[in-house]
């Protein structure tokens, strides 16, 4: 229930109660029980949300950022490193999650129940006193324009984690500044005198070539030892496949609310075309062609022409579209991905008795041949299983040579195979 929603509830409750109450004190403390139990909803349900992100971050870090050889290792790394106060020090190119990352690591240290301030150091004008006013805050009359106290990232991130993200982008001056915050864990704001202690654990990221930028004089050695304690490279997405059907589960949960939407399934065409698309986006992407799906979407199902023209098209070129069979009821997204700790779909995605009838009566006068039944059966394990050829014959009760003469005989092209 939203906020709104739950104000109209309670004036709604107390208009009854005082039709119905007459004497002032039981008018009074009928009002004051509402209250009370109102704002014991909301604290109950803000408490429900927490532990429902904790829930996705703490148990299943590896199965959102990929289940390839790297990405376990980093997975195992963030656990080894999040109770530590060590420094991190996040690469990979833009979208490949490296924020998640920083976020999970956070969450799972004991720094968890305090702030995660994120500070943008791309987005920051050229100077150091830029950077100053943003990490350090500044006193009132400090420069020109500055009419009120601000109190900066740093100080808003005391007792928990401070996330620069892009700090390759820093000038050298502002990268001075940093270097002497880490090294003292103090600062002064702009305009004041007064020394401030801040216990915070630092966390960076980047996607450009530090060494590169230190032998060119661009960015500072010992500042680059500083945050480099421990390093994580994140692959982009494209090398990341086996976890998409996780990542479209998990943006779908996160996006269907705003968009008013009942998302109860994802028709296999769809997903399908999400596991060939290369992603030069990388995850940031591909939460912008969900939340693009979502909102095309009708009758609760994504289907392969909510997608992005590019996305089809890359299908397309790949090898025919997978469709539904007339007359069968799709499956659910719940039956093609892992289910994710802490979420679920409300619906079901299952159609109703009529609608299974309608469909197959409407169906009763095409026939497909056996080998086409057959080839359109294995393209939709192929999708389901993300490619795995492996977990496909597990599936299908198969062996690994059946299913590659089968992909002979129905000629199905897959990625990495011979035209």
């Amino acid at each position: 229930m939203d906020i709104e929603a739950l104000e109209n509830t309670t004036f709604a409750a107390i208009v009854e109660k005082i039709q119905k109450v007459r004497k002032r004190g039981e008018l009074l403390e009928s009002i004051q029980g509402i209250l009370k139990k109102n704002f014991e909803t909301v604290e109950a349900a803000h408490q429900i949300e927490c532990q429902k992100i904790r829930n996705i971050i703490e148990g299943i870090p590896g199965e959102l950022i990929g289940n390839t050889r790297e990405m376990r290792e980093v997975s195992k790394l963030v656990r080894q490193i999040a109770p530590t106060a060590a420094t991190v020090l996040i690469r990979g190119k833009a979208g490949t999650g490296k924020e998640y990352v920083a976020r999970s690591i956070h969450e799972l240290s004991e720094r968890k129940d305090s702030p995660f301030v994120a500070l943008n150091c791309d987005a920051l004008t050229e100077g150091a006193n830029s950077f100053e006013s943003e990490l350090f805050g500044f006193e009132r009359g400090a420069f020109t324009g500055a009419t009120n106290r601000h109190i900066g990232k740093a100080e808003q991130a005391n007792g928990g984690t401070l996330f620069l993200d892009e700090v390759a982008d820093l000038p050298l001056p502002a990268q001075i500044k940093l270097l002497q915050f880490i090294q003292e864990q103090s600062f002064k704001r702009l305009g004041s005198n007064i020394e401030q202690r801040c216990n915070v654990r630092l966390i960076a990221s980047t996607g450009k070539n530090l060494e590169a930028m230190m032998q060119h004089g661009k960015f500072r050695e010992d500042l680059y030892y500083r945050l480099n304690t421990f390093h994580l490279m994140l692959p982009p997405l494209r090398e990341r496949k086996p976890a998409l059907p996780n990542l479209i589960k998990y943006f779908i949960l996160k996006n269907k609310d705003a968009q008013g939407k009942e998302i109860v399934d994802l028709e296999p065409a769809a997903l399908y075309a999400l596991t060939k698309y290369p992603y030069p986006g990388n995850i940031r992407e591909l939460e912008n062609i969900i939340e693009h799906a979502i909102v095309l979407a009708e009758g609760g199902v994504i289907r392969l022409e909510d997608l992005p023209e590019d996305v089809q098209e890359c299908a397309r070129e790949k090898t025919m579209a997978i469709p539904h069979i007339k007359g069968e009821s799709p499956e659910p997204i719940e039956a093609e991905v892992e289910r994710l700790p802490g979420i679920s779909f409300e619906g079901t995605g299952k159609s109703s008795a009529s609608e299974q009838k309608s469909a197959a009566e409407g169906d009763s006068e095409e026939i497909l041949s056996l080998e086409e039944m057959e080839r359109r059966h294995i393209l939709h394990a192929l999708s389901v299983c993300g490619g795995n050829k492996t977990e496909v014959c597990k599936r299908l009760g198969i062996s690994r040579a059946t299913l590659w003469r089968k992909l002979k005989e129905l000629k199905i092209m897959m990625d990495g195979d011979d035209a």
